[in-house]
């Protein structure tokens, strides 16, 4: 795939300060979060990839998965990413008229370069897991990672589902929902890794992140961070956006991210049964999620 060019440094500068001036993710910060580090260390391990620095790449993926689980979901993308080394293999990735499936699907997963990426990613979130393991023993798993396959939150929830894990709570369909609930996600990770991740890498995980936040089964706001980070350099490296499109993304997502704030607090603080309306807020939220993929789609620069 053709390397995806580097911004103006205007461009640059801008897409960096939309992050680091983020109130929210300022806010999210002060409280002890350490979300911002972990997109520090997936954009560091994008940055390393378009480079061609594999080893640095995968080890910065690999310490983002240990301090937080779910950058492991860029792994198939930015796998993905990595230019096919030889001039054949090349070709026939790219899928040339001669050139079957098959011989396709092994240029892609028997290229060497991309699996030292995956082995230096490995490595580095295996090696410094069990010396947390060594150090913490079991607990240590349990409450970094094991834990989020099964969790059921139902309190202080901005997801799609907490409504129906809050009726079901401590019952075997909260368990069943909250397993259920990672076939969408796991379906369009796929399919986005599929179609961009060769193409224009940072829209696509940008966009694989406000699809996992959007239809993970736990929500709150400091997983909005996960992609701020991401946001201002997939709409940097896109076509500008119309005013129309830039002013329905976000009256969406304030509408969405107000009305559930204002109805949890009669909720929580009133006593008010409004539990559908917080459901329908939600539903709104969903929706300005689902907007900005569209847009991010809509108005994206793809190298072939």
């Amino acid at each position: 795939s053709k390397a995806t060019p580097p911004l103006p440094p205007w461009k640059a500068r801008l897409a960096a300060c939309c992050f680091l001036f983020n109130p929210i993710a300022i806010n999210v910060s002060t409280r002890g979060n350490a979300e911002p580090l972990v997109s520090a260390l997936v954009v560091g391990s994008l940055f390393a990839l378009e480079q061609g620095r594999m080893v640095r790449a995968g080890v910065l993926l690999g310490l983002s998965v240990h301090l937080k689980i779910y950058p492991i979901i860029f792994s198939l993308p930015l796998f993905l990413s990595v230019p096919l080394a030889s001039p054949k293999s090349r070709s026939a990735g790219r899928g040339g008229q001669t050139s079957s499936v098959g011989s396709r699907v092994i240029a892609e997963l028997c290229d060497a370069r991309r699996w030292l990426f995956a082995a230096s990613a490995a490595v580095s979130c295996i090696g410094v897991t069990l010396v947390c393991y060594w150090v913490c023993g079991w607990r240590f798993l349990e409450e970094a990672y094991l834990y989020h396959i099964t969790r059921t939150d139902h309190r202080h929830n901005l997801s799609l589902y907490f409504y129906p894990l809050y009726l079901s709570a401590d019952t075997a369909a909260a368990k069943a929902i909250s397993l259920l609930a990672f076939v969408p996600q796991i379906v369009l990770l796929v399919v986005l890794s599929i179609k961009y991740a060769s193409r224009h890498i940072a829209l696509c995980i940008c966009c694989q992140t406000i699809a996992f936040v959007a239809l993970n089964k736990v929500s709150t706001v400091q997983y909005f961070v996960w992609y701020f980070a991401l946001l201002p350099i997939a709409v940097a490296r896109g076509e500008s956006w119309s005013l129309r499109w830039v002013s329905a993304c976000a009256a969406s997502w304030v509408l969405g991210l107000a009305s559930w704030l204002g109805t949890a607090y009669h909720l929580e603080f009133r006593g008010w049964p409004v539990w559908l309306t917080l459901q329908c807020a939600s539903g709104v939220l969903f929706f300005a999620h689902m907007l900005l993929i569209v847009a991010l789609l809509r108005h994206a620069k793809v190298y072939e």
